[in-house]
């Protein structure tokens, strides 16, 4: 071989650096060239046998751009994929996740459309890997477009760019969310989403993933039994820090719903698990304001509160011990405690004297309308007495009866 021809040669190995990391941009001259040396052995350079190895990642996405500019596979990397990936497979290279084939068997799996392959894109830009990226923090704001390129790719976990495999896939909570946006658009839910959600929340519960808090199911159980609540970024638990801070300055709108969801079930906001606050002190300050606002305590508080004290006082003495509370915390549960009682026994007098008035009231209202009654019947039997004794006394002549 004289220079030039090892010159040439390695030609293609030159293109491959200068495109490896933007293979979209690659020219179908450039690709073609290094797609033809694919696979193709040592070449010998100034009496060096060099090996000018192109991985079968890189090769897949040089193809995928062939694709894209041809319409075709290209033939070398056809016919020479195969072995590669073989001989890979057979030596173990490649890690398998969760039991999942190795990306070597998955790219294999792309030629023969046999088991779980793997998407190409051609780069990370306008994917929907990066619409997730500019989404996943405000999700009831994304458009259909891209809340449906993203659910399409549900299933799959990983995904090659640029001959470097990238994995990716919204958690389980991140897809209600994408699947509760999808839905509101369509009124329907997605269809890639439902048949994988399916499978990864199985995985999730049979793995043993997921906390129960306060004895209720995991989250992931909730899940797959439909009991939990998917909503917008602008819910009132995202503003729970905020009211929190200054109750004085909040609503009675935002502290009734806030107070709404004292000790109750999750609610899952884009994509994340958002566990309503239970602390009995920072309710009963909310409630304070509410009472203010409206002169009686707030239904949810007066029914939680005490179940959640009563459940606190029961691990008072390990929760000092561990350091998680002092006694004066305990003091202020006590005391709220005997808040509510004093408030109830109060609401239930109160309740009493309002409704014994408006019984009186009532019996007020019926007395009179007998009495009424009563004088209307004895006016109409004077008229009839009158009726009766006109007659006589026409009858009567100059004092003289007939």
């Amino acid at each position: 071989m004289n220079d030039t021809n090892e010159k040439q040669t390695i030609d293609f190995w030159k293109k491959f650096q200068k495109i490896k990391y933007n293979m979209h941009k690659a020219s179908l001259e450039d690709v073609e060239d290094i797609l033809n040396n694919y696979n193709q052995g040592p070449y010998l350079v100034d009496g060096v046998n060099y090996h000018y190895n192109i991985t079968p990642l890189d090769a897949a996405c040089l193809n995928d751009r062939y694709k894209q500019l041809t319409g075709q596979d290209h033939p070398i990397f056809i016919r020479e994929q195969e072995k590669v990936l073989d001989e890979m497979i057979k030596s173990g290279n490649g890690i398998s996740v969760d039991g999942k084939p190795t990306i070597y068997q998955r790219l294999k799996n792309n030629l023969t459309g046999e088991g779980l392959g793997i998407s190409i894109l051609p780069n990370r830009k306008d994917s929907y890997i990066e619409k997730f990226d500019k989404i996943k923090f405000d999700i009831s704001k994304a458009s259909l477009e891209d809340v449906k390129d993203i659910l399409d790719h549900y299933d799959q976990d990983s995904v090659l760019i640029d001959g470097m495999q990238y994995h990716f896939r919204p958690n389980a909570l991140q897809g209600e969310s994408l699947n509760a946006r999808y839905k509101q658009l369509t009124r329907q839910d997605h269809p890639t989403f439902v048949k994988a959600q399916e499978e990864i929340l199985n995985e999730k519960i049979n793995d043993g993933e997921g906390i129960n808090v306060n004895g209720n199911p995991t989250i992931y159980e909730q899940l797959k039994n439909n009991s939990v609540s998917i909503e917008n970024h602008d819910h009132i638990l995202n503003k729970t820090t905020k009211i929190m801070m200054n109750p004085q300055e909040a609503s009675l709108e935002d502290i009734t719903l806030l107070l709404n969801y004292y000790n109750g079930k999750p609610v899952i906001i884009d994509g994340v698990a958002h566990h309503p606050f239970n602390d009995p002190v920072s309710a009963a300050k909310l409630n304070s304001r509410y009472r203010e606002l409206t002169g009686q305590d707030h239904p949810v508080f007066i029914e939680q509160a005490p179940q959640v004290i009563d459940g606190l006082m029961k691990d008072k003495n390990m929760l000092i011990q561990a350091g998680a509370y002092d006694t004066s915390y305990f003091d202020k549960l006590d005391s709220i405690n005997q808040e509510i009682k004093t408030h109830n026994s109060e609401d239930a007098k109160k309740t009493f004297i309002d409704e014994r008035d408006k019984q009186r009231r009532l019996d007020a209202t019926v007395r009179s309308q007998q009495i009424e009654t009563m004088r209307k019947s004895t006016q109409s039997n004077d008229k009839m007495s009158q009726m009766v004794d006109e007659p006589i006394k026409d009858n009567n002549i100059r004092g003289m009866s007939r």
